[in-house]
């Protein structure tokens, strides 16, 4: 068997053309142009991903928050089949990001990130932006990925009246 060829983008040399990245709650494969996100069937006490059927809603919520900010990353869910080809997961996929435009990899590089963070602080942008986190955190609440009664040190404030 070959290795596929690599796909076009602008990757950096040393980028490998498949990786695995994992959180305590998924695991991310990195693959040619794409990233398929698993949630890890855990149960965490602040979210529940121990039933396939919570793990599908939880990939669906993901790209319907997601997509909002990010349309052109998160692409969709796809099922993930046994070799009975019976639906048994499902995963999240989106559109991999070269590892030099990451913010984490801006940071360690001591890149200039003020400009794309700037925008956040934006005249206009505020209030979406709060208005959208109010939103994930209902959406999360009624997924049962947030419970209903925040502690007090992670409770969500009103985005500010501009």
């Amino acid at each position: 068997m070959t290795e596929p060829e690599r796909p076009v983008a602008d990757w950096s040399r040393d980028e490998s053309w498949a990786q695995v990245a994992e959180t305590h709650a998924a695991a991310v494969f990195l693959a040619g142009d794409r990233a398929y996100k698993v949630k890890k069937p855990v149960s965490l006490g602040f979210l529940d991903f121990s039933t396939p059927e919570a793990r599908a809603a939880a990939c669906a919520r993901e790209v319907e928050l997601n997509r909002g900010f990010a349309p052109d990353v998160y692409l969709g869910v796809a099922e993930v089949r046994g070799p009975d080809g019976q639906v048994c997961d499902h995963l999240v996929v989106m559109r991999r990001m070269p590892a030099a435009r990451r913010l984490s990899t801006l940071v360690r590089s001591r890149a200039a990130v003020a400009g794309p963070l700037g925008q956040v602080g934006a005249p206009g942008y505020a209030r979406p932006v709060g208005h959208q986190r109010d939103r994930t955190a209902a959406l999360a609440q009624s997924a049962g990925l947030l419970p209903a009664a925040l502690p007090r040190s992670v409770r969500l404030r009103a985005p500010a009246r501009t």
